[in-house]
């Protein structure tokens, strides 16, 4: 009877042991599941910081060629080589050179405005000294006529 007694505790063991396998073998399944899932998460992320780190290198090679636009743009509008790459002093550069370009366009256009008034007084006078030099000549033919009639 022992005999029977051990054979049947070692195949109650046995049939445990067979649940726990199937239990633990349910478990590594959902962790391997669980772990594919994390795996192609992290690929998924992966790629996505691989897009975005490409992103980046072309936004500063694009960012790199704006500023080398604007330094060229800069030494274009100043008419000297602009020793910043940085935008923001290319930009107050450019905008000295035009506070100080509006500067001399009123000047200019008051200067103009000025000769446009000198213009306008010497029209006037010229008209004046043609209209006088017409009285003039009409002035002298009529007095030798009245010279000739008296002779």
């Amino acid at each position: 009877m022992t005999e029977n007694t051990n054979l049947g505790e070692l195949t109650k063991q046995i049939e445990e042991l067979e649940t726990n396998v199937e239990e633990l073998s349910i478990e590594l399944a959902a962790k391997c599941n669980e772990c594919e899932s994390l795996q192609e998460s992290c690929d998924r992320y992966k790629k996505y910081n691989d897009i975005l780190e490409k992103s980046v290198e072309l936004k500063r090679e694009e960012t790199l060629r704006l500023r080398k636009r604007l330094s060229q743009m800069g030494q274009t509008i100043l008419g000297r080589s602009v020793e910043s790459s940085d935008p923001n002093i290319v930009m107050e550069e450019i905008e000295k050179k035009y506070s100080s370009l509006l500067e001399q366009n009123k000047a200019a256009n008051s200067t103009l405005q000025e000769l446009q008034s000198h213009e306008n007084e010497m029209e006037k006078l010229h008209n004046e000294l043609s209209v006088l030099t017409t009285y003039k000549e009409q002035s002298s033919n009529s007095r030798r006529k009245t010279v000739q009639s008296c002779h």
